[in-house]
């Protein structure tokens, strides 16, 4: 039930456009927020365990950026979408800053953090807002070289924490920045997947077999109802599945799977007439 919820949450605002490219970059916004909250959470835990009186006080730095990535998927689903990626993105960099500049400076590697939120603004914001990425980049680009380079001095009280877990503060820091670089490049490809899928379910026909598919077949149908009433005309519908279908896949694999599929469409296209069509339901179902 929880997963649902969380999955419906990314989603918000996505159902209220059809643009494709529109409802990847919110799922986009949507995910890195749930990303900061969780992230957030993680370290808030982590800094009340250390008992370091610097971490613990740096708590307060999140609850303001709770509260805007709690935001972002209501201005999605109210349709503010160029709002809510200003929202997130700003939201993580000033978070990220305020936390450097106070409490951990150069000495826990939170700067690379800045990192990770340069390239989400590359993929959270559209092309043709080439200006406002390019401005994020530079900020973020620009604070990670700052604290890299030139350094950014950190609360006193941070020197007293043991070495392992200043160690191991530094390997979580730079560990969140790749996995949150190669999870939304993930997401990515997740998401072109499912919008090549939908393309191909609009265009009527089932690639593996070329048939038209159930979304094509049904229009047929609702369309020689309405026919068979106004003209007292009758027809049918037959259904037909290929046999033992799952031990073929299971023996000779699914290449041999395809193969067949791909014949039975063969020979059932062959045998209707033009006023007739034959289409794949899904899986062995014609």
């Amino acid at each position: 039930m929880l997963g649902y919820r969380l999955l419906a949450w990314l989603y918000w605002g996505a159902d209220r456009t059809q643009s494709f490219s529109l409802r990847r970059k919110i799922l986009y916004v949507n995910t890195v927020a749930l990303l900061g909250v969780l992230f957030m959470l993680g370290f808030d835990i982590a800094y009340v365990a250390t008992g370091n009186a610097a971490l613990v006080a740096s708590i307060a730095i999140h609850l303001p950026a709770f509260a805007a990535a709690i935001t972002t998927p209501y201005l999605n689903r109210r349709g503010h979408y160029t709002l809510a990626r200003w929202v997130i993105a700003l939201t993580l960099t000033g978070m990220v800053s305020a936390t450097v500049a106070i409490v951990s400076g150069s000495y826990l590697n939170l700067h690379f953090v800045f990192i990770a939120i340069a390239m989400i603004a590359v993929v959270i914001f559209p092309l043709r807002d080439r200006v406002s990425t390019a401005l994020l980049v530079l900020l973020n680009f620009g604070a990670f070289a700052w604290c890299a380079w030139i350094g950014v001095d950190p609360d006193p009280s941070l020197y007293d924490l043991p070495h392992r877990t200043v160690a191991l503060f530094k390997a979580i820091y730079v560990g969140t920045m790749i996995f949150t670089v190669l999870f939304v490049a993930w997401l990515g490809e997740f998401a072109t997947y499912h919008n090549e899928q939908e393309l191909e379910s609009l265009s009527g026909i089932d690639p593996l077999t070329q048939l038209p598919n159930r979304r094509r077949i049904m229009q047929r149908i609702a369309e020689r109802l309405v026919a068979s009433r106004r003209l007292g005309e009758y027809g049918g519908v037959l259904f037909i599945d290929v046999d033992n279908f799952k031990t073929i896949n299971d023996v000779h694999g699914h290449d041999a799977g395809d193969l067949l599929l791909r014949e039975v469409a063969l020979r059932l296209r062959t045998s209707v007439r033009e006023m007739e069509m034959a289409a794949r339901l899904g899986g062995d179902e014609f």
